[in-house]
């Protein structure tokens, strides 16, 4: 495997309450991404996912552990801002609800990083926002304003300006949970492609089990903070692993297609339940 471009040493995230002290949020979390490899969280609401996000992306400072970027490795900490973005770009689940851009205008945002301070779109700016709006099937919308869209629409538009950083390390929060089914496999193509021909490194978390099967190189299973299990899909998908964190039955077997798991829900309860 290739040098990572993150990693994360034994992250651990405290809550703080007054009522009950210190709880604790993400426990011991380690684990690294490569260049051209896409890294999937899962696990039960509540697990820590974004929380670990926003640790990655340095808007949550760990209690405990290290955050280490870039060629070679190098702690978070020792970035600017402006240097931040440029080598990664966070996708979170929510943005501004009040988005009084355009799409066109929203993605261009994403090249703020390498602009002048002042500002100004150049020709290749313009012609990366086109490309980028063109794979996210959201070049049409582009003189809508954002706050006017669907949900599955506006998520397109926040990948499409995530990619327009042109960043070595993606991190997305559910990028597809409000997309149909032939949106979902646009988006994972497009991030398997870039993943392959631009060496781009993904962090993604996701609630879908069986997108994590498909296209995932490693996944990190999480619950209650800790990591329940790391490795291929294949290591970590399986029944009695799931079973025992999500609390329902799964029956895991070889998808009829492919060479990967395949998850189906069971509306039975575990024998343990």
């Amino acid at each position: 495997m290739s040098t990572p471009v993150l990693s994360a040493e034994c992250i651990t995230v405290l809550a703080r309450n007054r009522h009950q002290g210190a709880l604790t949020v993400l426990d011991g979390i380690s684990f690294t991404a490569a260049p051209g490899e896409l890294v999937m969280v899962a696990g039960p609401s509540g697990s820590g996912k974004s929380t670990l996000l926003r640790v990655l992306a340095g808007i949550v400072s760990p209690d405990a552990g290290k955050i280490q970027i870039g060629h070679p490795l190098q702690a978070l900490s020792m970035y600017t801002a402006r240097e931040r973005a440029r080598f990664m770009a966070f996708l979170p689940q929510e943005d501004n609800p009040e988005n009084p851009f355009s799409v066109q205008e929203t993605v261009m945002l994403g090249r703020s990083p390498w602009q002048p301070f002042y500002g100004i779109a150049c020709e290749q700016d313009r012609r990366l926002t086109q490309q980028v709006m063109v794979l996210l099937d959201v070049a049409q919308l582009a003189d809508r304003r954002v706050a006017s869209l669907s949900g599955g629409e506006k998520q397109r538009v926040l990948l499409a300006r995530a990619l327009c950083q042109t960043p070595q390390l993606l991190l997305l929060d559910e990028p597809t949970s409000a997309q149909d089914y032939g949106q979902q496999i646009r988006i994972m193509s497009t991030l398997i492609t870039l993943c392959t021909v631009q060496r781009l490194a993904v962090v993604m978390v996701t609630h879908d089990l069986n997108l994590a099967a498909m296209y995932a190189h490693r996944l990190l299973l999480l619950n209650q903070g800790r990591a329940a299990a790391y490795g291929t899909p294949r290591e970590v998908l399986t029944s009695t692993q799931l079973e025992a964190i999500y609390h329902c039955s799964f029956i895991v077997d070889e998808h009829p297609c492919a060479s990967m798991p395949r998850i189906t829900l069971s509306p039975l309860l575990p024998p343990s339940q």
